[in-house]
């Protein structure tokens, strides 16, 4: 594990949120923006960012080879594995042009349970088979990438990390409205993000 994933992950989040007084040292690990905990330059938010969608990738990944998915799921979670690459290639692109290299990628499943478990969302990708879980845990991932990114936008002072964490957040509200459409399909109140959609409420069955 790199200095920087060990940081972010570890004393980052467990550390941060305790050193301003907010909660317990036990219950840091559930605040998400504690992962930005430190971060006051464009290039230190982004390069917390990348590390994340290391891990947000790694886990798709996982899923991918070791789930027992049915064809639609199968097909989305390979499409969206494609565009966290894809959005891991772009925040590097940020750093080089800040002279920030890229940070060690997650070399095994117990190392990326233990960030999932650093950042609250439920489940571990260890055994991890069935298709309901998989899906589960993705969208628990997906709900942590929408609020870091929310967290990111206030913290980025130049126009184009702004622009970019903005699509970014964008995109992932879309595959965790398309993870929840597999297990909740044609109830619209169930699959979209309410935060984005306040009152999709209203189109549910009571």
């Amino acid at each position: 594990m790199s200095c920087t994933r060990r940081g972010l992950f570890r004393g980052t989040v467990a550390g941060g949120v305790a050193a301003l007084g907010l909660v317990s040292a036990a219950d840091a690990a559930t605040d998400v923006t504690a992962l930005l905990h430190g971060a006051r330059t464009d290039a230190q938010v982004l390069l917390r960012l990348l590390e994340f969608e290391q891990l947000q990738g790694f886990a798709y990944e996982h899923v991918l080879h070791t789930a027992a998915l049915q064809s639609k799921a199968r097909s989305m979670v390979t499409q969206f594995l494609g565009q966290e690459r894809r959005h891991a290639e772009l925040l590097a692109s940020e750093l080089a042009t800040r002279q920030v290299g890229v940070p060690a990628p997650l070399s095994n499943v117990a190392e990326a349970d233990r960030e999932l478990a650093a950042v609250g969302v439920n489940g571990r990708l260890t055994g991890v088979e069935r298709e309901a879980a998989a899906v589960r845990m993705l969208i628990g991932i997906e709900t942590v990438a929408e609020e870091i990114y929310y967290a990111a936008i206030e913290r980025l002072s130049s126009a184009g990390p702004v622009g970019l964490a903005a699509d970014i957040m964008a995109c992932e509200a879309q595959h965790w409205t398309g993870l929840s459409a597999v297990l909740h399909y044609g109830n619209p109140g169930l699959d979209t993000p309410r935060e984005f959609a306040p009152s999709v409420g209203q189109l549910t069955n009571p």
